[in-house]
């Protein structure tokens, strides 16, 4: 728990004294077609955000939020020990190599019906900057 307050901090700390570089919002500049889509997108991060007492006074200041991962009890077992890391060598993703979280189990569900024997880790998020990433109505 103090490494990640720590971590908080430090986060925090970052995107203050360096938003050019830690707290980027340029993409709300853009003007193409799905940029209405894409502050939906934020706008619903920024409320589940908000769900939470502990980000009253934080909200655009490193809030942490509770995040689920579906994945086989073997790997979970590692994310308990070891942590989460962005190096997988079996699954690059929908949208390139990550740490992919959600903040609905129930989402999570449809990648684990074919997993052997299945689990949701549990954990907290420091999401730090997120970009909206979203699916092109087209």
């Amino acid at each position: 728990a103090q490494s990640f307050g720590i971590t908080k901090e430090v986060l925090r700390m970052r995107m203050k004294g360096s938003a050019s570089l830690f707290y980027k919002k340029n993409w709300r500049n853009t003007m193409d077609s799905v940029k209405n889509l894409r502050i939906r997108v934020i706008d619903r991060f920024q409320h589940i955000m908000s769900l939470w007492t502990w980000n009253k006074d934080t909200i655009d200041e490193a809030p942490i939020i509770p995040v689920v991962r579906g994945t086989d009890s073997s790997k979970a077992w590692k994310i308990v020990g070891f942590g989460f890391s962005a190096q997988s060598v079996d699954d690059s993703g929908n949208y390139g190599k990550g740490i992919y979280l959600s903040t609905h189990a129930c989402y999570c569900l449809k990648y684990l019906k074919d997993v052997k024997d299945p689990c949701i880790v549990i954990s907290l998020a420091l999401p730090g900057n997120p970009y909206p990433v979203i699916e092109h109505p087209d």
